[in-house]
């Protein structure tokens, strides 16, 4: 240390001799480079403290955890659980920025979760207890033959200290896709058998490897996937969504807008006259690239895009069109120590894989609790990653806290999906796509009595 402050002084001592102004300069930022740390960490701070009192907030919201035990044939395809989600938005209450610094208010965000206890598929929804009738009603709107029940927590059941002596645990979040999230993943309109002969439908349920990997699970062992949903208007300052949509589209077609002074009309008439000239006395003085644009400006535009090109865009536009919601995704793994299977994180990673597209985008695993040996207290943190993903998984977060320290955005485990994509993620699957018999079902309809039934007064 002395050696260092010795090179220091060293070399202070050589600029006052040498470059008076430098040293002077330099002996000023030495004084005053502490004030600038706060402005310099500024986007950080901020996203860090927002995302705490958001989570604070959430937190001290009664929420409920409702169960949907489904009838024993879904009729209804997957759009009815689309306009499920279209109704649900009905939850999107945007705060004003004193709410939303002060009090940490934030839209209520709604949990939709498919889970494996012991071999048995469950489905539930954890919603705040004032939305509760805006979520049931949603639901029945679509089903009315479903059966919506208020249940304890089951993440509550298990002991609140998992991994521990007779637990233990896997977990992961999804990444905010591959590309970004204006693009969308393969949804339920892509899942039918093609050249189908029979005038029955055709489809395949993307649930159904879920469903039949945890019928895989034995007793000790369960399997919970979240799909968190917030929604959000087109136009919201937090993420105007559709604007980054058509500023991508307008990024794959090419559209470029000329800058004032750069186009030839905008040149003085001398030049464009000596411009003119020049094109008449020497043919080849136009470059090729511009000969190339007057080509390409006599075929409209959608004569010189490819199918997948075109593909592409509607997707995009397709996507942006819909309700849409900040969503993330989470997949927890806990069984006793005896009964712990490894490779049982593949069931969902699986499951998520088959919504890639090579041209669109596709999941990743994110986040995962697991520590690439070798490493520094590779067991003390893998531990630590573990409790933290059971904590956020038992209170339902929803990051908007960057990886890099640097940057003000939203976290990767955070992306815009839309009701499509919801959809396609959670719905009802019907006992002739998904003949399972370890899903729960209502084995008897209800209907509503008679309006002419008299009643005993």
């Amino acid at each position: 240390m002395q050696e260092v402050f010795y090179q220091l002084n060293f070399i202070l001592a050589e600029l006052e001799t040498y470059s008076p102004y430098w040293f002077a300069i330099f002996n000023i930022i030495s004084q005053i480079w502490w004030f600038f740390l706060p402005f310099f960490f500024f986007p950080t701070y901020k996203a860090r403290y927002l995302d705490y009192v958001t989570t604070k907030f959430i937190i001290s919201k009664p929420n409920i955890l409702l169960e949907i035990k489904l009838p024993r044939d879904v009729t209804k395809p997957i759009r009815a659980m689309e306009n499920v989600f279209n109704t649900l938005f009905a939850v999107y209450d945007p705060a004003d920025w004193k709410e939303r610094i002060f009090e940490g208010k934030d839209v209520l965000r709604l949990s939709f979760e498919i889970t494996g206890i012991d071999g048995v598929p469950h489905f539930y929804v954890r919603a705040p207890r004032a939305a509760r009738k805006v979520v049931e009603s949603a639901f029945f709107s679509q089903y009315p033959e479903v059966e919506i029940f208020e249940v304890p927590d089951y993440v509550e059941t298990m002991p609140q200290d998992v991994p521990n002596s007779g637990w233990d645990m896997w977990g992961c979040e999804f990444k905010a896709m591959a590309r970004s999230d204006v693009y969308p993943i393969r949804t339920y309109e892509s899942f039918f058998e093609e050249n189908s002969d029979s005038k029955d439908e055709k489809r395949f349920d993307p649930l159904s490897t879920l469903l039949e990997n945890i019928t895989l699970l034995q007793r000790g062992e369960q399997l919970w996937v979240q799909i968190i949903a917030k929604p959000i208007a087109s136009v919201d300052a937090e993420d105007n969504y559709f604007k980054r949509g058509r500023a991508e589209i307008d990024k794959l077609l090419g559209r470029t807008v000329e800058k004032k002074g750069s186009s030839a009309d905008d040149l003085p008439m001398i030049i464009r006259i000596w411009v003119l000239i020049a094109e008449i006395l020497f043919p080849g003085f136009m470059t090729g690239e511009d000969e190339k644009k007057k080509e390409d400006e006599m075929f409209p535009l959608e004569f010189r895009l490819t199918q997948g090109e075109r593909e592409i865009i509607s997707a995009i536009e397709r996507k942006i069109s819909k309700t849409c919601f900040h969503s993330a995704i989470r997949f927890v793994y806990v069984a006793r120590h005896e009964k712990y299977y490894g490779a049982a994180k593949a069931y969902v990673i699986s499951h998520f894989a088959q919504f890639a597209t090579q041209n669109l985008n596709r999941f990743k695993p994110h986040n995962t609790t697991k520590v690439q040996p070798p490493a520094v207290f590779r067991h003390r943190r893998v531990y630590l990653k573990k409790r933290n993903m059971f904590s956020r998984y038992l209170y339902r977060e929803l990051s908007s806290t960057p990886d890099n320290l640097f940057m003000n955005d939203f976290s990767p485990t955070t992306f815009l999906a839309s009701s499509e994509e919801l959809a396609t993620l959670f719905h009802f699957p019907g006992i002739a796509v998904v003949p399972t018999t370890s899903v729960e079902r209502v084995s008897t309809k209800k209907a509503a009595p008679p309006a002419a039934l008299p009643i005993e007064e």
